[in-house]
């Protein structure tokens, strides 16, 4: 948005579009990128922009894909202002099994961490994130958070190779109340019934930290998404 930290590239450093592992000739890759050039770049404002790995174990309910959660000793609070997710295709053998909603949390534990020094920064000028980042089979509580009925997100996976993927998209706009994460709170996905191995799971979030003290003030506004 207008609003938003760039992306900064500065001398020495630069971006790049890889595969992970071994792709198909059949796959056509392109990319656009719009940009300016300044001599003097502009200050970190510690915002970051981050894309969980993908995970493709969904085969139990309540099954926690990511977490980014808020530790109660940070002394920040986290802004949040897009979380993009769901399933990015599926193979043959993937059914309609599950809903995967994202959901408040008060607590995370278990899982694959992924350390502080990983998470990309919109400048490296800025911060390293206070957050912390979990995937793959994290342990959550929702119950102080709204219970099972308090889903901010809801999709329902693709169920067959091919078809159009269950995908959601959460933007908060410059007019819009942000979501906000103080110490002690945090956002999941997850799996709220029974899934299926062959969905393959992701989840991209963006967001800026501030001090404790300059949280800002609620504004009466609300994000709900109901059972499929």
């Amino acid at each position: 948005g207008d609003n938003d930290e760039r992306i900064v590239v500065q001398p020495g450093e630069g971006i790049a579009v890889y595969q992970e592992a071994a792709g198909t000739a059949a796959s056509r890759i392109r990319v656009l990128i719009e940009w300016e050039e300044t001599t003097n770049p502009p200050p970190a404002v510690n915002e970051f922009l981050f894309a969980y790995p993908r995970v493709e174990v969904a085969a139990t309910a309540g099954y926690t894909y990511n977490s980014f959660f808020n530790p109660i000793s940070s002394g920040k609070t986290a802004v949040v202002k897009r979380v993009w997710f769901g399933t990015e295709t599926c193979d043959g053998a993937a059914v309609y099994t599950n809903n995967i909603i994202l959901q408040r949390t008060s607590s995370a534990t278990g899982g694959t961490s992924i350390a502080t020094s990983s998470i990309p920064k919109k400048n490296t000028n800025g911060n390293n994130s206070f957050m912390e980042f979990r995937h793959t089979g994290v342990t959550v509580s929702t119950t102080t958070a709204g219970g099972v009925d308090a889903r901010i997100g809801n999709i329902t996976p693709c169920g067959a190779a091919g078809q159009a993927t269950g995908w959601q998209e959460l933007n908060f706009h410059s007019a819009d109340e942000k979501l906000i994460l103080q110490a002690g709170e945090g956002i999941a996905l997850i799996s709220e019934t029974a899934g299926n191995a062959n969905q393959l799971v992701r989840m991209i979030i963006e967001w800026d930290e501030v001090d404790a003290g300059d949280t800002p003030a609620a504004q009466g506004e609300y994000i709900w998404a109901s059972s499929r």
